[in-house]
């Protein structure tokens, strides 16, 4: 009997310990916001994955400016925006990868993930994914694994705000788990820090 209620306030304590811990980490992701914040963070198998503020000077040569945060916007052929690009970097960790087309229009709902396989030469005619590089390794979402949802689409002052989360898998079969994501982005402040030369 002893041991049992041993186990189960270990147990507790564990479970205690944890929510702490989860709870600190969400502490350090920016605010989920709508205003175009340019924030973009979410929790990797629990741990803080915040795209950094500074972009880097790239390797190679020549060597180009890396930035923490980007978004790529494209219109169909009716003039609609029907898929965005978003990209977060937390330089030293990886990059998280997130890819919206809706044939139609993109919108303020939520989509699922829906590629099997990581980046393939045919795609459905709407399709969404997320793909993570993370400390050294590529994981991608598989059917129905993950969800993104956009809560404002703003085309005219180009601001895209939105939620995701997901399992990732590896080729090799690990997995990862991408929880509390959020991002808050303006395209056109982006493109000005660019022009800029930061």
């Amino acid at each position: 009997m002893k041991s049992l209620k041993t186990y189960f306030l270990l147990s507790m304590a564990c479970l205690l310990f944890a929510c702490a811990c989860t709870k600190e980490e969400i502490e350090n992701l920016p605010p989920a916001t709508q205003t175009g914040a340019n924030t973009f963070g979410c929790l990797v198998n629990g741990k803080a994955f915040v795209s950094s503020k500074e972009p880097q000077v790239g390797r190679g040569f020549p060597a180009g400016m890396i930035y923490p945060l980007t978004l790529a916007e494209r219109d169909s052929e009716e003039g609609l925006l029907n898929n965005i690009r978003i990209e977060g970097r937390s330089f030293g960790i990886g990059y998280i990868y997130i890819y919206i087309y809706d044939e139609l229009s993109v919108e303020e709902k939520s989509y699922s993930t829906d590629i099997t396989e990581s980046f393939t030469s045919v795609y459905p005619n709407n399709y969404n994914f997320i793909s993570v590089r993370y400390l050294g390794y590529n994981y991608f979402s598989q059917e129905n694994s993950g969800s993104i949802t956009l809560t404002r689409v703003d085309y005219e002052n180009r601001i895209y705000s939105g939620t995701f989360s997901a399992e990732l898998k590896h080729e090799d079969g690990r997995t990862i788990k991408i929880t509390e994501g959020r991002f808050d982005i303006n395209a056109k402040e982006l493109i000005e820090q660019k022009q800029q030369g930061y």
